[in-house]
């Protein structure tokens, strides 16, 4: 049986599930019983239920460290091991330097609510999470998750937010989105799925 310390997943950087969840289940035709079911895009994936809750558990968005232990905590067998074969299979996302360009390929879909800036202009924007939690977010990253369809990639949507423009602010979308992601994730304001355009 692996420690996480064992591997090469730094125990401090935070990871993020994948795709869409589908619970737990049995009787479904082709699903072995007590399979956890994750969609990811047009495919739909199988999970045996500790790999499921270890993935669920991604949904706060912990570091990694944390989720192992919690992992461990909870009875599930290797841990470690587990979270790798997700990250291996694409349905976990550790951040890392090359964390930008991971997010970009993906689409998010918006599960929260934008509820703007009010009657009166102003430089924040308000977001309400499933969880309802409300964030404050500045008006790129509101457009960004406005245009979220759930299928284009990140990087797509960044982009034309970027070339809109009409000041330059400096950094690209993509990175204050990928900055603001465990935020969003954890306060059930979008969830990230593969990108089918």
């Amino acid at each position: 049986m692996s420690n996480w310390n064992d591997t090469a997943i730094p125990a401090a950087a935070w990871l993020l599930p994948v795709g869409t969840p589908g619970g737990i289940n049995s009787g479904l035709d082709g699903v072995p019983a007590g399979s956890g079911i994750v969609r990811l895009g047009d495919e739909i994936i199988r999970l045996d239920a500790g790999m499921y809750r270890l993935w669920r558990g991604a949904a706060a968005a912990p570091p990694t460290g944390e989720l192992i232990s919690w992992g461990n905590a909870q009875g599930i067998d290797d841990a470690a091991g587990r979270v790798r074969e997700l990250k291996t299979a694409g349905l976990l996302i550790q951040d890392g330097p090359d964390v930008h360009r991971r997010v970009g390929q993906l689409a998010l879909r918006l599960i929260g609510e934008c509820l703007g800036n009010g009657l009166e202009a102003g430089p924040t924007f308000l977001l309400l999470g499933r969880n309802h939690a409300r964030l404050l977010v500045d008006a790129y990253l509101y457009e960004v998750l406005l245009r979220s369809d759930g299928v284009s990639p990140v990087s797509v949507l960044c982009d034309a937010v970027d070339a809109s423009r009409h000041l330059p602010r400096g950094r690209p979308s993509v990175e204050a989105l990928a900055d603001g992601l465990p935020t969003l994730v954890r306060n059930e304001v979008v969830l990230l799925e593969a990108a089918i355009r």
